[in-house]
């Protein structure tokens, strides 16, 4: 990734964002998601979208590949996952969706 990109400040709520980013940097997100999570037939409520986007926000945060949760979301069902919606006890500017995932016990080579 070459020059820093300009990160949204405020949420738009739209998965279509991921869709936005530079082409290089969506293959990278989608070969993470398929190394680190397996589909599953049921739709687990263990990691939210925002869980996942910090868990790859972390494992790369010496290179300039931050995603919003809406990225995240994204590349979540660019990847085939289905979703839910997480139920919110109070107003949020941007809705967490849960997958159909669990952590691969291996990372995928």
């Amino acid at each position: 990734m070459s020059e820093p990109r300009k990160v949204p400040g405020e949420p738009t709520n739209d998965p279509n964002d991921f869709s936005e980013l530079p082409l290089e940097m969506q293959q990278h997100v989608l070969q993470w998601i398929d190394q680190t999570f397996a589909k599953t037939k049921t739709i687990r409520r263990r990691l939210t979208s925002l869980s996942i986007r910090n868990m790859y926000n972390h494992a790369f945060a010496d290179r300039d590949t931050y995603l919003t949760n809406d990225e995240m979301k994204g590349a979540l069902i660019a990847a085939g996952f289905r979703f839910s919606k997480k139920e919110l006890d109070r107003p949020n500017k941007t809705d967490y969706y849960y997958f159909n995932l669990q952590l691969r016990k291996e990372p995928k080579q």
